[in-house]
């Protein structure tokens, strides 16, 4: 679901004024939404009514003032402002405001031309070029309750995104079928179309009126939305004045409240890995700081001493070989390029850095317990969150539009992500912020991750963290993640001694008591299944990888009880055939598992439309059996092209460029029993067609 300001943070704040949408801004939100009418000399001016009486200390229409009559206004301030009173801005204020989130963090602005009660003309002339002028065309949406206004911002930008306002759902489909406009804009409490997905494939961004959602000044609670229900409904996006309560801070998390301390561990000062030491608490991740950043020391009973890394210069070898730095770290060691001494003082850092902090008692005696970093220092510097890359925001304006032209009444919109394999230094951060932003464009119904989170090699305690904090990162308002649990994330690499069952890396990666379920979809008519598909426990290959009895047992049953009509979409971190898996000849009871699928497609009306894996870092769709298995390549950084199975395909992968990334919006068709696999970054869209 994506959250927009009504008229900035209007719960908090005046709204429409400057500090209502300079909070907004603070937060990790779609966009922000404004009113724009015309004054007496013709200035572009932010306010909702057509009279002024209710949020100013004036009286009299907003068309019958001059821009210094208006400006001359009182508007009564939220004392948190810092300002005495607030004024009616300008569009050319709020632009110039809003200006460097829209073009480093992708935030858009709805634009809502108020033409309905007084016909303003040439304001739709007049506000396209202040838009010009700023460089925000793709960040703007417009709106209107007046066709005559949305039909006139087409002819002069037909690329223009618009959408259609009216109170019944029903009035804005209608009439945005006749202008082309690309979303409706209805009243939330008035969705009087039933299946509303069935009609309509483009975004509905649902508006709320004062009483549930009361504007500033107020003492009245505020009521929340219900998003799932909402998004039940077909709603996409809402319009809250209060969007702190569905979405946090954009900030970018404290370093300190992030930190994974272990006790008994030291650092190797040659090598720059974790070795034993009673007497030391090491962080297993290296902390990234910005520029100008400071730790502040508070505890005088701990010391510490600070070893750097460096994420600039990543070893080649870990992007084009199959290979695993031990400590999933891809920062190269820096010898001595940090703090030599124990101490207690704080540090400054200089330039961004890593460094990892190992601590030790200020008595000499063993450390028991490792401390919370944020208990004994704190951080002062930089959280602004750094620039989106170009790349990204012009690789999210393609797929999204890609997206759109392939979407249609009825389909189903998943984001796939598959193979992340989170280390320190890696591109997950990019990838998070990637999804993200291309969410915001195209509305999927949930986001899919196909497993291998991890590399797998982490002690239990620092995977659970790092776990939790990306499955919040891949959480999106009323949108929690769905996924497989893939082979590393049972924890068992390369010898590691805490691996975890079915049951807790269902709970970890998943947050639910089995890796096996399924998720109905039911305006699409669609069924998703996933499977687990590994067992640490097996003593070969062929034991480890495949479908326990249990998840055969649970799969007959679950298809026993898919409503006949009805479609599906199998997820898999394993694939089900060995011939599409290097790692061993077999996959354990995979071909019951085909089989099972495709008697069941024979017996009822409706098909597998897709069997959708990861796991083998590559990019496959075979079509030998009654449906297509589709194998998605790897989101992190890697291309090496040893160990796939024959049919597979890797890509090229750079950092720095479009092909860092890989992921996919898969667009099913549920009637036509097609779907589209859109890719974002390295690689190439794909269409796959169920023959059973």
């Amino acid at each position: 679901m994506n959250i927009w300001a009504h008229r900035g943070c209007s719960y908090r704040y005046p709204e429409n004024t400057l500090s209502a949408f300079a909070a907004a801004c603070e937060y990790d939100i779609t966009g922000i939404e404004l009113d724009i009418q015309l004054s007496k000399d013709g200035e572009l001016v932010v306010i909702h009514d057509e009279r002024v009486d209710r949020t100013t200390n004036g009286t009299g229409n907003v068309c019958d003032m001059t821009l210094a009559e208006l400006k001359a206004l009182d508007i009564q301030a939220n004392p948190a402002s810092g300002v005495l009173v607030e004024r009616i801005p300008t569009l050319g204020e709020v632009l110039s405001l809003v200006e460097k989130p829209c073009k480093e963090r992708g935030m858009l602005v709805n634009i809502e031309l108020k033409t309905s009660v007084i016909r303003y003309e040439g304001i739709e002339e007049q506000a396209l070029e202040l838009v010009r002028r700023h460089g925000l065309e793709k960040s703007i949406v417009w709106s209107s309750f007046c066709m005559d206004s949305v039909r006139r911002i087409l002819e002069l930008a037909p690329d223009a995104e618009t959408g259609v306002l009216d109170e019944p759902v029903s009035a804005c489909l209608r009439q945005a079928r006749e202008l082309g406009a690309a979303a409706l804009h209805p009243y939330v409490g008035a969705i009087d179309v039933d299946h509303l997905e069935s009609s309509w494939a483009g975004p509905v961004r649902a508006w709320n009126m004062g009483k549930p959602e009361p504007f500033f000044p107020s003492d009245k609670p505020i009521q929340r939305l219900d998003l799932p229900r909402l998004r039940a409904r077909g709603i996409t996006d809402v319009f809250t004045n209060a969007p702190e309560l569905y979405v946090g801070p954009v900030l970018e998390p404290d370093p300190l409240d992030e930190a994974i301390v272990l006790a008994g561990r030291g650092v190797d000062p040659e090598t720059g890995l974790l070795v034993p030491d009673s007497a030391c608490a090491t962080t297993w991740e290296p902390l990234s700081l910005r520029a100008g950043a400071r730790i502040v020391w508070e505890d005088p009973r701990w010391e510490w001493r600070a070893y750097a890394y460096d994420a600039s210069d990543v070893d080649p070898a870990l992007v084009h070989t199959y290979t695993y730095q031990e400590e999933s770290n891809w920062a190269r060691f820096v010898p001595d390029g940090a703090s030599a001494q124990w101490g207690t003082d704080g540090l400054v850092a200089e330039s961004d850095c890593l460094l990892r902090l190992s601590l030790r008692r200020a008595d000499g005696l063993p450390i028991s317990a490792a401390p919370a970093l944020a208990d004994i220092a704190r951080f002062e510097g930089p959280r602004d969150p750094k620039p989106i890359p170009g790349f990204v925001q012009d690789e999210v304006e393609r797929v999204a539009g890609r997206v759109r032209d392939l979407r249609r009444p009825g389909d189903l919109v998943l984001q796939l992500v598959a193979d992340p394999h989170y280390a320190t230094g890696g591109i997950w951060d990019d990838t998070v912020r990637s999804l993200r932003l291309c969410a915001r464009k195209t509305c999927p119904h949930a986001l899919v991750q196909l497993g291998d989170l991890s590399d797998g090699l982490a002690p239990r305690e620092a995977t659970e963290r790092i776990a939790a904090r990306m499955l919040a990162q891949l959480s999106l308002p009323g949108l929690p993640p769905l996924g497989c649990v893939g082979n590393h994330d049972m924890n068992y690499f390369h010898g590691n001694s805490e691996v975890m069952s079915a049951g807790q890396s269902a709970k970890t990666y998943l947050g639910r008591r089995s890796p096996w379920y399924h998720v109905d979809m039911p305006e699409q008519r669609v069924r998703l299944l996933f499977l687990h598909s590994f067992d640490p426990a097996g003593d070969t290959r062929e034991k480890r990888y495949g479908y326990p009895l249990a998840v055969l047992a649970w799969l007959r049953a679950t298809l026993a009880t898919t409503p006949r009509g009805w479609n599906l979409i199998v997820f898999s971190h394993v694939p089900p055939l060995g011939r599409l898996h290097h790692w061993s000849d077999d996959i354990k009871n995979g071909e019951a598992v085909v089989s099972m699928l495709e008697r069941w497609q024979r017996r009822n009306s409706g098909c597998v439309l897709a069997f959708v894996h990861g796991h083998n870092h590559a990019d496959q769709v075979f079509e030998e059996r009654a449906f297509p298995i589709v194998g998605i390549g790897c989101a992190k950084l890697e291309d090496f092209c040893e160990h796939k199975p024959e049919g597979a395909t890797t890509w090229p992968r750079e950092r720095g460029g479009s092909t860092q990334e890989l992921w996919d919006v898969l667009v099913a068709h549920p009637d036509e029993r097609t779907c589209d696999f859109v890719r974002f970054g390295a690689g190439q869209d794909r269409h796959v067609v169920c023959h059973g």
